[in-house]
């Protein structure tokens, strides 16, 4: 039956997903064509648009086109999640949530459910996000980058690596501690795509739940809540940080402070999200199974 689903919230979420997607991509198509594009004919033609007023139109083209660019890619991730949570209500404890609540399902494989698309949709639009930003820093240093430029950039790559290979020889330690932390640090990042949407929508999940305890105004108490948990969150994001960052500045060598303080910040993201996420789910869990009224 979980199976089932897990198929049937997906055939009912998936065109918003689609939509949202198509944005993205859209968006992307217009940062290339509206930034990097102009970003390039202003560069081969710097010289003859000196007096024209080709180089400020293509400026203010430039500037439009990147506003657009993040307004819609901001907006995208928000309304994924937005969509979600207004889904989730919908389905669980609106008029439509009287027929889930009678389905032969129980609690748990309700919450998994519906957590596990909403994760997923969540890590798609995440991913988009960030390979969108990935073709548009690239197109735009394409654009302003020559060619010979590239020659001498992969010249001084090389020239780096034989000289970190000559400092891993004469220092092993440093070798092995600065291998150790970049192996930390892409773990840690891997972990947080992987599990920072899940749980972001289990605590979003566990605070609309919560709404359902209070006689009038569910929806906007679960709202309040979930606005409620997520400054409990930061906040215990924060103390976590400093005591990762604290640690690691005392115990241990590290390569650079940019590196502790990075570290630490998705370190701590990932514990203090993990820890949320699992409570809420208790507390939707509790709820739903001993304290749900739907009158």
């Amino acid at each position: 039956m979980l199976g089932k689903l897990i198929k049937y919230e997906w055939k009912s979420t998936y065109k918003m997903g689609g939509i949202i997607l198509l944005v993205i991509a859209a968006m992307t198509l217009l940062g290339v064509l509206g930034f990097a594009l102009p970003a390039r004919f202003i560069t081969e033609n710097q010289e003859t648009l000196d007096d024209s007023l080709l180089a400020p139109l293509c400026a203010m083209m430039m500037m439009m086109s990147m506003m657009l660019y993040v307004i819609s890619l901001i907006g995208a991730a928000y309304a994924m999640m937005i969509y979600q949570g207004v889904h989730f209500y919908k389905t669980m404890y609106t008029d439509e949530g009287y027929l889930t609540q009678t389905l032969p399902v129980t609690p748990r494989q309700l919450l998994f459910s519906k957590t596990f698309v909403a994760g997923i949709w969540n890590m798609i639009v995440g991913v988009c996000i960030g390979l969108s930003v990935m073709i548009l820093i690239g197109s735009f240093i394409s654009a302003l980058v020559p060619a010979e430029a590239w020659q001498e950039f992969g010249e001084m790559w090389e020239e780096l690596q034989r000289e970190l290979q000559r400092e891993f020889a004469r220092n092993p330690d440093w070798n092995v501690s600065w291998t150790f932390e970049m192996i930390h640090f892409f773990l840690s990042l891997f972990l947080l795509i992987l599990v920072g949407p899940f749980c972001t929508m289990m605590t979003m999940f566990g605070a609309l739940t919560i709404g359902q305890l209070s006689g009038k105004y569910k929806a906007l108490i679960g709202i309040l809540a979930y606005f409620g948990v997520m400054i409990v969150q930061s906040v215990l994001m924060q103390v976590v940080q400093f005591v990762f960052t604290f640690g690691s500045l005392i115990f241990s060598e590290s390569v650079s402070g940019v590196y502790t303080n990075t570290a630490g910040a998705y370190d701590s993201t990932i514990i203090v999200s993990l820890v949320m996420g699992v409570a809420m789910y208790f507390v939707a869990h509790h709820i739903l199974t001993k304290k749900l009224n739907m009158d």
